[in-house]
């Protein structure tokens, strides 16, 4: 079949989880559409991680998902504590508590909160969005066949109800499509880490759990009962998911495993031998009641390849301890998303994709790494807790990773100088870092420097109407994508603690939140300036001399 006789894309993604749908929204909101294909009916019911980080809410909040997000929970997402413990049963009397992050536990640092809010809620408001917003999502569709050349990609699809296969023409492709993923086998990538350490029954429950937890507020819960590595996350209201490593060893197989054998594993892990409980589906229309998941932690050689990249699981894996793995996810996506739409628009060279993996693929590495020692601690992946309670520093986590990459001027490329990531109270808007949260009135209502991200490379400055502004205006003007905005109403002390510029500097910040560049004072040029960081970054000549 000849191109000119093919369906034609900007991006098809392979893939209808929460990293692909969130590639998809974000695209849309930089208004691009796309082509979504996945292979399952519809998307998965299974609760998975119940909440959302602030880093990654932030995210959404740039493309006004939060508010949604938030309701979708039934409770704005915000009313329940994230306890969790280790215990023998959920009834135990004796048990380990992590402590509580309250929902304003980085308020200093962000305007966003935790929501709790299950995943599946979650992918339906992003579906929505993207839906809206020009996407094509196609569900009971596999991708049978991938190709790539210099102009894009030809990938060959089947419709799952109907056999018939037909050909797509895209410009890129993303693999969302889990950790099995075919395109990532495809373009064999190869993956380093520890690997996949144990299989996982998983099923999503209802049951009245009121008398076992009694006054904790528990989030997840991790038991001993019928066995180690038992995972128990509330999913809202009496419905919970549940999961067990299965012992393959002994040729067990989760998908030879019943209702029976559910609700026996449940009320051991429980600790109540007469507990109602109740397995539910977990895809839509089917009575498709266990999964069967593969824990494990590593990371993808490479996340681009030619017009191919890859995001979330298939990107990497971690194991479920600090339910961190679907946000980093989230991240892939929304760091892909504003280079793809520039680049699609001509307003980028093709080599600033290229950073996505500079960026994104040491994240992952640094994430799973710290993942695993705090998983060793609470022996969540099979194994007895081993050691003292690990020293990771979440708000670093979430908030302090550091680039490098050639989207960053200013920063490190080719060789790593300071920490990977570093505590949110040293976030002072150094180029590779996530901008600082400063308090400022936006649109005539108090807000943070953070509502100001999302679209458009952002330049604040402390200046009012000056050169910085007269500077972006001019570029604008020629395709730059770049905005200038003041922040008169800032101190200076703020200006120079908080961002690292005098009120004649300004900071050049990526559509996502991250500093690309900074001038502390004004320059003799300061469109020269300008001109000359935004074509490093964006990998296009300068406009002006």
């Amino acid at each position: 079949m000849s191109d000119d006789q093919l369906e034609e894309t900007g991006v098809l993604v392979v893939g209808a989880g929460l990293s692909g749908l969130a590639l998809a929204a974000f695209l849309g909101g930089h208004g691009i559409g796309c082509t979504v294909v996945e292979r399952h009916r519809d998307r998965l019911a299974h609760p998975r991680v119940r909440g959302v980080n602030p880093r990654v809410m932030e995210l959404f909040a740039q493309f006004g998902l939060d508010g949604a997000i938030a309701r979708s929970a039934g409770d704005g997402g915000t009313g329940e504590q994230f306890l969790s413990m280790r215990a023998e049963t959920l009834r135990s009397e004796n048990f380990v508590s992590f402590g509580a992050a309250a929902p304003d536990q980085f308020a200093d640092v962000s305007p966003a909160r935790f929501a709790a809010v299950d995943q599946d809620r979650v992918e339906a408001v992003l579906l929505a969005h993207a839906c809206e917003h020009g996407a094509d999502v196609r569900f009971s569709t596999r991708l049978v066949k991938l190709e790539q050349d210099e102009e894009g990609v030809r990938a060959v699809l089947r419709d799952e109800v109907t056999d018939a296969e037909h050909g797509i023409r895209a410009r890129y492709v993303v693999a969302a499509d889990g950790s099995s993923s075919t395109v990532r086998q495809a373009l064999g990538i190869e993956s380093t880490g520890p690997g996949r350490f144990a299989e996982v029954a998983s099923i999503v429950i209802r049951a009245d759990l009121s008398a076992a937890i009694g006054d904790r507020s528990v989030a997840v819960a991790y038991l001993a009962q019928p066995r180690q590595g038992v995972v128990m996350v509330h999913a809202g209201g009496d419905r919970w998911s549940f999961s067990m490593p299965v012992d393959t060893a002994a040729g067990e197989r989760a998908i030879d495993l019943g209702d029976d054998w559910c609700r026996s594993a449940v009320r051991a892990a429980v600790g109540d031998a007469d507990l109602d409980v109740e397995v539910l589906p977990q895809i839509p229309g089917t009575d498709v009641k266990i999964l069967a998941y593969r824990i494990g932690a590593q990371v993808a050689t490479r996340f681009t390849q030619g017009r191919a990249h890859l995001v979330g699981d298939a990107a990497h894996i971690v194991p479920p301890t600090l339910g961190l793995g679907g946000g980093i996810g989230v991240q892939d996506a929304h760091n892909l998303a504003w280079k793809l739409a520039l680049v699609l628009r001509g307003a980028a060279g093709p080599q600033l994709l290229d950073t996505y993996d500079a960026e994104r693929r040491p994240a992952a590495q640094h994430a799973m790494e710290q993942i695993l020692a705090v998983t060793a601690f609470r022996g969540g992946a099979g194994g007895k807790p081993a050691g003292p309670p690990p020293q990771v520093d979440l708000g670093a986590l979430l908030f302090g990773y550091r680039y490098r990459s050639a989207a960053v001027v200013g920063g490190s490329v080719g060789g790593a100088t300071g920490p990977e990531a570093v505590p949110v109270g040293e976030l002072r808007g150094e180029p590779g870092t996530r901008a600082p949260h400063v308090p400022i009135v936006v649109d005539g209502r108090a807000g943070s420097t953070l509502d100001l991200f999302g679209k458009e490379f952002v330049l604040l400055t402390g200046e009012a109407d000056g050169v910085w502004h007269a500077a972006a205006e001019d570029l604008a003007g020629r395709g730059r994508p770049v905005a200038a905005r003041s922040l008169r109403g800032v101190p200076a002390d703020v200006l120079r603690e908080r961002l690292g510029i005098e009120p004649s500097g300004a900071l050049l910040v990526r559509p996502d939140g991250y500093v690309a560049w900074r001038a502390a004072t004004a320059p003799g040029r300061p469109v020269d300036a300008l001109d000359e960081a935004l074509g490093t970054i964006l990998a296009t000549p300068r406009y002006v001399g």
